[in-house]
């Protein structure tokens, strides 16, 4: 199969898996809490790499955090395994957070909402992004989690981006990561 350069790789992949499933390919099921699962750690911190100096920055108390992460299972931000529904947009996950924060936490959450919204959705993707930084796009991202694609990061710099059957490796695809 043979894709145009200009196509996305996400829609490359999804054409790909669309194509193989057809022909009786079943796919290998990688955890979603292989690409990342939320923390109450995280909504402290937010999403920082671990060597990154902001990561000493608190971006929500404990406590208000806790109730967040709580909201997050009890209303199915969270799947069992801690990962976020990727089906899930900024919009839904905010409009949930609005009506069931309790108002002891109203005040704190309402003043750092961007930040706790972009640290729910970027779990999603975080040990990816800890891999990977900023070579690719949130697109991408999303691309390689909803498509169960392994990522292999090489001692040189190298990744390989597999999408596995239960027989064989169906496609590689290589990044070279400059930094």
């Amino acid at each position: 199969m043979i894709f145009h350069h200009n196509l996305s790789f996400v829609y490359c992949i999804q054409s790909m898996c669309d194509f193989f499933s057809l022909q009786g390919f079943t796919f290998l099921n990688i955890p979603r809490s292989y690409y990342g699962v939320l923390t109450k750690d995280m909504l402290v911190r937010g999403c920082s790499r671990k060597n990154d100096p902001k990561r000493d920055k608190q971006n929500l108390t404990p406590e208000c955090a806790a109730a967040i992460f709580d909201i997050c299972i009890s209303e199915q931000i969270l799947h069992a395994d801690f990962s976020v529904d990727v089906a899930l947009s900024r919009k839904d996950i905010a409009n949930i957070l609005d009506t069931k924060v309790p108002s002891l936490h109203m005040e704190e959450y309402s003043s750092k909402k961007e930040d706790v919204v972009s640290t729910i959705l970027h779990s999603r993707y975080v040990n990816l992004y800890n891999l990977l930084r900023d070579h690719l796009t949130e697109e991408s991202y999303l691309g390689i989690v909803k498509n169960q694609i392994l990522v292999d990061v090489q001692v040189r710099k190298f990744t390989a981006l597999s999408l596995l059957s239960a027989c064989i490796t169906i496609i590689i695809i290589p990044i070279c990561l400059n930094n």
